[in-house]
Formats: C-alpha cells, sequence, structure tokens
C-alpha cells in the first residue's frame, strides 16, 4: 500500500475487497441507468408527479464514505481508498460491526468559484503539506448497511443527517422541498444560474432521478453517418470526432437528434458526396453500419454533460483516427470522454477542420481526463481468433433456411478497453419470412461464458429437422 502524508492525515490507496468493490460498481451502474436528463427546456414535460426532493449537484467525483467496525474511509468504484484524511474525523457515528456504505461527491472547497471535478484529481495526485483541508465530501444516499436503503428517499435522507451530525467538510448533501416545476425553477435560478452549483438533482415520490444542467455546446466534425430505417433520403445518426493537435481526428460519440426532416435531408445529401473508404466498421445502436465520410462537415452540438467514465467505472477510450489519401485509418485508442445526449444547433460554415477551431482540449474545458496529451502513433490491434462456428440448413416452402453460430475471442481487450474479450454471433435466416435475417450478439469476460451462451443458443434454436451444413 502506498501512502503519502498530507495536511491532517494521510491518504492511502489501496485494493478493496471485492464484494464492496462489486457492490460499489453496483450502485454506480444502477444510479447511472436511473438518471434523466433536463434542461430548463423540457422541465415541464418531464416532471410532472410532484412533489421533489431537490439537491445541488456538486461538480465532483463519485466516492463512498465506508464505516466498518469503529473504522471510516473513503473509496472509489476503481477501487482506490483513501483513511485517515482530515475530513474524516468529522464523522463521529459508531455503526458496530456493521459495514454502512454512503455515497456522496468528493469535491475541492474554493471560495471564489464552485468546485470543478478537475480539481479533484489534481489536488490528490499532487500531495502537497496540507492539501486535503480542502477537500470536502457530500453525502446524497445510503446504499447499504442501514434499514432504510431498501426504503424512500426520505428515510435514507434522514439516516444521513443523523450519522453526519455537525459535519462541516463532510456533511450532507442540501435538499429542499419542491412542490411543483415552478419551485424546481426557481431553485434552478438559486443555485446554478447563480453560481453555486453544476446543476440540480431531482428525485420524485416514485423513486425517478432527474439531473437539471445548463446546455453547453461543442464544435465537431462528422466522420460518419447511418441512414434513416425510416426514409432513406434521410440522416439516421452522424459519429462526431475533435481534433487534436497532431491533425488526427478523436471520436467523441454519436447523435440521431440532428433536426427535422428538411435539415436532415439537406445533410444526407451533403454527406452522401463525400463518402469515403475506413479500416472501421462499426454499427449504431439500431443495427446501421456507419458510411463513413471526409472530414469536411463541421456542426455545433449541444450537451448536457460529459462523461470521462463508463457505467462499470472504467475511464473512457476513445478511438483515434487518421485520413489521409481519402481513407480513415485506426491508430489506437486513448484517454477521452462522451459527449452525453449531444443534439444539432446549426452546421458551421464558418469553421474549419484544423485542431484550433475543433480542439481536442474542448473536452478539459468542462472536466478532468488524465494524459489527454498521449501521441496518438499508430498501434496494430491483434487479429480475432474464431473459436467456434457452426451451420445449420433446413428446407421449407420458402426456400433453405440457414442458422450460423460464430463465437471468437477479440484479444483486444486489453489494448483497448473498448472491447469485449469474447463475442457470440448468432444468425438466423428464414426466406419465408416477413423479416428474413434475424441476429442476436452477445458478449462475454471470458470462455467459460462464452462456451455457455453459445451452448443455450444452439440447444434454443436448432431442433428436429436442422442439419449441420
Amino acid at each position: 500500500m502506498d501512502a503519502k502524508r498530507l495536511g491532517g492525515g494521510s491518504i492511502s490507496t489501496g485494493n478493496l475487497c471485492d464484494d464492496l468493490r462489486r457492490e460499489l460498481k453496483r450502485y454506480r451502474q444502477l444510479t447511472a441507468s436511473r438518471y434523466q436528463a433536463l434542461t430548463r427546456d423540457n422541465v415541464e414535460k418531464v416532471l410532472v408527479n410532484g412533489p421533489f426532493l431537490a439537491s445541488p449537484k456538486v461538480d465532483g467525483e463519485l466516492w463512498f464514505l465506508v464505516l466498518e467496525g469503529g473504522k471510516k474511509y473513503l473509496c472509489a468504484p476503481n477501487g482506490r481508498s483513501i483513511e485517515d484524511i482530515c475530513l474524516l474525523d468529522e464523522v463521529a457515528a459508531d455503526t458496530g460491526e456493521e459495514r454502512v456504505v454512503l455515497a456522496g461527491e468528493l469535491y475541492v472547497a474554493t471560495k471564489k468559484d464552485r468546485p470543478r471535478v478537475g480539481m479533484v484529481a489534481a489536488l490528490l495526485s499532487q500531495g502537497k503539506e496540507a492539501e486535503t483541508g480542502k477537500l470536502g465530501f457530500m453525502a446524497f444516499d445510503v446504499v447499504s448497511g442501514l434499514p432504510s436503503a431498501d426504503g424512500s428517499y426520505r428515510e435514507r435522507l434522514e439516516d444521513l443527517k443523523r450519522l453526519l451530525e455537525g459535519g462541516k467538510r463532510c456533511q450532507v448533501i442540501p435538499t429542499e422541498d419542491c412542490e411543483d416545476v415552478k419551485s424546481i425553477e426557481e431553485l434552478y435560478d438559486k443555485w446554478v444560474e447563480g453560481g453555486k452549483a453544476e446543476g440540480l438533482v431531482i428525485r420524485d415520490e416514485g423513486g425517478a432521478i432527474s439531473k437539471m444542467k445548463p446546455v453547453f455546446t461543442f464544435d465537431v466534425v462528422i466522420v460518419a453517418f447511418t441512414d434513416s430505417s425510416e426514409d432513406p433520403s434521410q440522416v439516421g445518426g452522424v459519429m462526431l470526432a475533435l481534433v487534436r493537435e497532431d491533425g488526427t481526428f478523436q471520436l467523441v460519440g454519436g447523435t440521431g437528434n440532428i433536426g427535422n426532416a428538411q435539415q436532415s435531408r439537406a445533410l444526407h445529401s451533403t454527406l452522401m458526396d463525400l463518402e469515403t473508404e475506413s479500416d472501421m466498421r462499426h454499427a449504431s445502436g439500431s443495427g446501421a453500419l456507419y458510411r463513413f465520410v471526409k472530414p469536411e462537415v463541421v456542426i455545433e452540438v449541444c450537451v448536457t454533460d460529459v462523461q470521462t467514465d463508463k457505467a462499470d467505472g472504467t475511464p473512457v477510450r476513445n478511438r483515434v483516427l487518421a485520413y489521409a489519401d481519402d481513407q480513415w485509418e485506426t491508430m489506437r485508442y486513448l484517454p477521452g470522454a462522451s459527449l452525453l445526449h449531444p443534439s444539432l444547433v446549426r452546421v458551421r460554415e464558418d469553421k474549419e477542420v484544423n485542431a484550433v477551431d475543433l480542439r481536442l482540449a474542448q473536452l478539459t474545458e468542462r472536466c478532468h481526463i488524465d494524459d489527454l496529451g498521449q501521441e496518438a502513433t499508430k498501434v496494430d490491434l491483434p487479429a480475432s481468433e474464431v473459436i467456434r462456428r457452426e451451420v445449420y440448413t433446413k428446407s421449407g416452402k420458402g426456400g433453405m433456411a440457414v442458422r450460423k453460430l460464430v463465437c471468437w475471442k477479440t484479444n483486444k481487450e486489453e489494448e483497448s478497453g473498448n472491447f469485449p474479450a469474447y463475442v457470440v454471433h448468432f444468425t438466423d435466416y428464414s426466406p419465408g419470412r416477413k423479416t428474413p435475417l434475424a441476429r442476436e450478439v452477445r458478449l462475454a469476460p471470458d470462455l467459460e461464458t462464452a462456451t455457455g451462451i453459445s451452448e443455450d443458443l444452439i440447444q434454443s434454436n436448432i431442433k428436429k429437422g436442422w442439419e449441420p451444413a
């Protein structure tokens, strides 16, 4: 275990026990999946079931306060832990041998401005004397260890207040009752527009959680598009990138929110004329294959947030592409971020595709990213390896039906972090059906899981009458 002496205590990093790590990961995934994004424009449409409980969204990192057997420490979803730090001296509650886990935001207190998430990583990496006196922990939920963990949010809030009573650096998130949308908007003006908070977190009596934040914009370039499944003359979605200082392109996500039908058709017509080649094959969420284009169309998108960690707590790593001789080439995967809920504002004909107008540093203006300046040199990913392939046929009135299972090991999971270890793909083709082709794709972390998925698909789909090809 590595330890650094800081003012008021020491920060130690070490491994958490497996069951606690799984618990934190599960909570993070569950909470992330329940959030819905709000803006001032759509708040009246989304928030319909009052009353509400509203809290400021602290711009920090998600950490957990653990109380167990007289010990108390902070830990992050990635397994890092902090012990014997001055803010923990304020926690006087004794929960006995039962492990109690509280969720909250670890932030850096500042007199001049509201907290910013990048300050936390910067402070923890410096290790300067007395710096930990600036750290604060704002608890907002009971994860486990108390009966209220399975109760209403009001019950959990009361337990938080009891456990952290009197704390200044370690305290409960301020929470106010709001009877209707108007009172939510008034609180938003006070806390967010007033510069005191990043946004609002709003909970209703049914357990729904909303995050209300200002939208902000990015200038990005379109590198690929799909056709709309409902109208092939319209764009279904676009893939977006920013430009690195070395001229390569770092992907930051995609969007299907690209305006009305007229705008979508106009954009589709423009992109069709720019289609080019790529060594990358990527399907949208609907299964449509992206068509790559020359990097010429710059657009402005508004987003509700920027995400640097995936739901499981691992850092986002974006694919970096190089464009030369009318061809896109994958270079490697590097630390980055994903734009959340981007939507087209306008085409920016006044912007050029370069490292100034479309600078990657637009991300760091909103969040902290480790090693963003890492060199985008070419890294050849290992080839995938097919470990199982079975094809079955069956004759019928409509013709020959085919069912095929392919399982492969990607050999890329350690290099990029964006690949699963194993993929199982099942294809079902029946010419007599209204929709002849059906596909199922399943991901697996290890060979045992992949084998189990493969066996289940074969047993469920290969019955009497099917013959191996």
